[in-house]
């Protein structure tokens, strides 16, 4: 094989177990040859010599989302090409869930392991940085740890959402999720920002469990008690609820209250009115972690935060006056 493509034997060894980097043009040439020779590497006797596998574990929640989907079809493109296999676990809400699946990953032999997570806890914190593999958090990071990680910017997609509403609607206010995620803090952040900004105004953050009967109350709460001509949502689940409790009020949606979502989901154009949200580049995380753990395998150097871009999506349920 290695004199098919013109290489040591030692190069070959480097391109199958993935010790050293090895120049693209090389790695092709390789993996040709094992191609034309019909040669399949043994993954047994590998794993018992290095005690890793050609695998990635890939540890993301089992929610129904329009940018997780094309994460783990980019990442998937991204590793595949590079001849790694994928290993997804799918995790809940559950930190106790989600640590054992890591775990899981990691006792599966995983060369590398991409975590999607609402937030990072002392102890998945813990977990991490002592698994032995390269880790990479996706859609989330880490400020206390040193691990690397692709997100969105939230504070900058608020931002640009809150600028893009009509201005004479001052009135505002946001209903956020409870919990310790620090893109939803990023978002209240950023929605905060403007009207703060632009008017000297403090914009009230009201907080639901993140259940769709959770967030319907908090938003009949918030009309029937002093109704806001905006109401920024943290996610197009809030939004979709707030949109029936207003309904349900006699209020119309956007004319007395307007409404927008975060985080286009599957049901954000279905809903009536449709949703003004904003769509998350999911693809381009997939990609960034695909290739971020790639170089860690390769003893590269990672960015220890790479920041994706967003797109603004006008819907019926709040006029935007510009598209970014």
């Amino acid at each position: 094989m290695a004199k098919r493509a013109g290489v040591s034997i030692a190069t070959v060894s480097r391109v199958l177990n993935k010790t050293k980097h090895v120049e693209a043009p090389v790695e092709e040439a390789v993996w040709k040859a094992i191609k034309e020779l019909g040669f399949t590497p043994d993954q047994h006797a590998r794993w018992l010599s290095s005690g890793r596998s050609n695998v990635v574990g890939i540890a993301m929640p089992s929610v129904e989302s329009w940018d997780l989907s094309p994460f783990l079809h980019a990442c998937s493109e991204e590793l595949n090409a590079r001849n790694f296999d994928v290993m997804v676990a799918l995790t809940d809400d559950d930190k106790t869930n989600e640590r054992e699946l890591i775990q899981t990953l990691v006792r599966s032999h995983v060369s590398a392991v991409i975590v999607v997570t609402r937030y990072v806890d002392a102890k998945i914190r813990q977990l991490l940085t002592r698994t032995g593999v390269p880790v990479v958090l996706a859609f989330n990071e880490d400020p206390n740890s040193r691990i690397p990680a692709v997100i969105f910017d939230d504070e900058t997609a608020a931002q640009a959402l809150a600028n893009g509403v009509p201005e004479n609607r001052k009135s505002r206010a946001i209903l956020s999720q409870q919990g310790s995620e620090v893109s939803i803090d990023r978002r209240v952040s950023g929605f905060r920002r403007v009207s703060a900004k632009k008017w000297k105004m403090d914009t009230p953050v009201f907080e639901c469990d993140g259940t769709i009967e959770g967030a319907y109350q908090a938003s009949r709460n918030i009309f029937e008690q002093s109704c806001p001509q905006i109401l920024h949502t943290t996610s197009d689940y809030l939004a979709i609820a707030a949109i029936r409790a207003a309904y349900d009020l006699g209020l119309s949606v956007p004319r007395d209250v307007a409404i927008t979502g975060f985080g286009e989901n599957h049901y954000s154009q279905t809903a009536t009115p449709s949703l003004t949200t904003v769509r998350i580049d999911g693809r381009n995380v997939g990609r960034l972690c695909g290739e971020g753990a790639i170089s860690l395998l390769e003893k590269r150097t990672v960015p220890a935060v790479q920041k994706v871009g967003f797109y603004l999506v006008a819907g019926d349920s709040c006029p935007l006056r510009r598209q970014q």
